[in-house]
């Protein structure tokens, strides 16, 4: 017997599953989620829509929070969205996402921000020179003792002014990387934040420990809740590292779930995973940044894994032998 489901609440349905892959699904959740798309078209139809409508507000409030003026206003003048109509009830919990997240914009908004696919550099003062990988988001705080670079987000690579008098530090939530003058990368991932050395010395600390380890060109270092052993690279291994300057990604090795969000990083045509056993799966290539079709092109091809695409800027990825016994 086919079920007849009621067109709104479909998209009801389409909205919840939305909502909840945005806050991250279990495995089970993952299991039932593709179940419901591959159970009928009008479902992958209604989710993709539900998605669009999630961006949107998304995209929105983040628009709203790069206007100037508003950030003047008291913050429940910038939270005062209109209520969605009634005739889409299940847009409700999107706005109130949206609502939340003026709030948050709000209250902390970084000084310097990178959108999708975008690199800026920025020229400081002293003549320092930052670039700012895509989806990155850093304060600037300079004194007459000390210049700070606060990453919050994402990656900053710093080619430090020589001034012994003013040290150079790059602060995240785990520690932080000085150099008198030198270049270097910060890179913020999860519970596990990268510094890497192009040239010169860079003085390492965690946030937990007194303890300072210094690294040279060619090295590089995780910083969590406490320091991991030093990694000695090739310079070709470290250019290959800090290659998104030239919108060129490379992977060696790594799990799909940090290729998945390097390459999102770069292009508006979104991956995700939607079984969670294939976050571990190791893969390697090297592709222009944004190119989505050349490596869902790889994947397919080389590691075992099937890409449902809902819409051409939305794909989802399963095992390969799970989707060939549906």
């Amino acid at each position: 017997m086919i079920l007849q489901i009621h067109s709104e609440d479909l998209e009801q349905q389409a909205a919840i599953w939305a909502e909840r892959q945005t806050d991250g699904l279990s495995a089970n959740d993952q299991t039932l989620l593709r179940q419901w798309l591959e159970a009928d078209a009008r479902h992958r139809q209604a989710f993709a829509r539900a998605r669009t409508d999630s961006q949107r507000v998304t995209q929105m409030a983040q628009a709203l929070a790069r206007e100037p003026g508003l950030q003047s206003l008291p913050v429940r003048a910038t939270v005062a969205l209109d209520q969605p109509r009634q005739s889409k009830p299940w847009l409700a919990p999107l706005f109130a996402t949206a609502a939340a997240l003026l709030l948050a914009v709000f209250v902390m908004l970084p000084e310097y921000r990178t959108g999708t696919g975008e690199i800026r550099t920025i020229q400081l003062e002293d003549g320092s020179e930052l670039v700012m990988n895509a989806g990155t988001g850093l304060d600037v705080e300079y004194t007459d003792a000390a210049r700070r670079i606060i990453l919050h987000s994402g990656e900053v690579f710093v080619r430090v002014a020589h001034n012994p008098d003013r040290p150079f530090t790059v602060h995240t939530e785990y520690g932080d990387a000085r150099a008198v003058g030198t270049a270097y990368a910060v890179k913020t991932t999860g519970d596990q934040h990268q510094v890497v050395v192009e040239e010169g010395v860079v003085a390492v600390q965690a946030k937990t420990s007194p303890a300072l380890l210094q690294i040279t060109a060619n090295q590089s270092v995780q910083m969590g809740q406490k320091l991991s052993p030093v990694t000695e690279r090739s310079a070709e291994e470290v250019s290959q590292v800090l290659a998104w300057r030239e919108h060129r990604l490379y992977f060696s090795n790594v799990a799909l779930a940090e290729f998945v969000n390097e390459m999102n990083r770069f292009s508006h045509h979104k991956m995700y995973i939607a079984d969670g056993s294939l976050s571990a799966v190791r893969v390697g290539g090297a592709f222009n940044a944004g190119d989505t079709g050349s490596a869902l092109a790889m994947l397919k091809a080389g590691f075992g894994v099937e890409v449902v695409q809902i819409t051409p800027w939305f794909s989802l990825l399963y095992p390969a032998s799970e989707q060939a016994s549906q």
